[in-house]
């Protein structure tokens, strides 16, 4: 691929080349073709500058040679529970599983799954998992029970993330 430098020389080279072409026909065509000029030079301009900004000032993530790769993402059943205070909570996760995850392990495990989730959300109450910190809590606890239900492949747990897709509290 070739470098930002080459591609911007590669566009002022063409930007050039449209202005001969455009300017023979604009000293034909007056003003007329002075503003298509213009406007074509401002396309290649902005054309540049994009390409510019994509590959010099956008932050691209890099990942942690350590983590696991993402696999698959797997949704669990929405399950509705009494928090420990009395309240209720209405939740739904979805696991993200490593390359190496046996998926459909993992579906047959979604009961244990359903009880992990039952014991840790029970323990809680509405107070604690307003917060954002609780809720990490709760998310950091389930990884872990989580991942000693599907034990790890090659050394590499199966389960590495829990994301909440549904997850709305009724204080009671």
């Amino acid at each position: 691929m070739a470098s930002p430098d080459e591609m911007l020389q590669a566009q002022q080279a063409l930007a050039r080349q449209v202005d001969e072409a455009l300017g023979n026909a604009a000293e034909q065509k007056g003003k007329r073709g002075r503003k298509l000029l213009a406007v074509a030079a401002l396309v290649l301009l902005i054309a540049g500058a994009g390409f510019f900004a994509e590959k010099k000032l956008m932050v691209h993530p890099k990942l942690n040679p350590k983590d696991p790769p993402p696999g698959a993402l797997v949704s669990l059943p929405q399950l509705t529970l009494n928090l420990a205070d009395g309240s209720d909570l209405q939740v739904q996760l979805a696991l993200r599983l490593s390359t190496v995850a046996n998926a459909k392990e993992i579906t047959t495990d979604q009961p244990l799954f359903a009880n992990a989730e039952i014991s840790v959300f029970g323990s809680e109450t509405y107070a604690s998992l307003l917060t954002p910190q609780g809720k990490a809590a709760a998310k950091a606890a389930l990884l872990a029970r989580f991942q000693a239900i599907a034990l790890p492949v090659q050394k590499v747990p199966q389960v590495i993330s829990v994301y909440f897709t549904q997850f709305v509290m009724q204080q009671a």
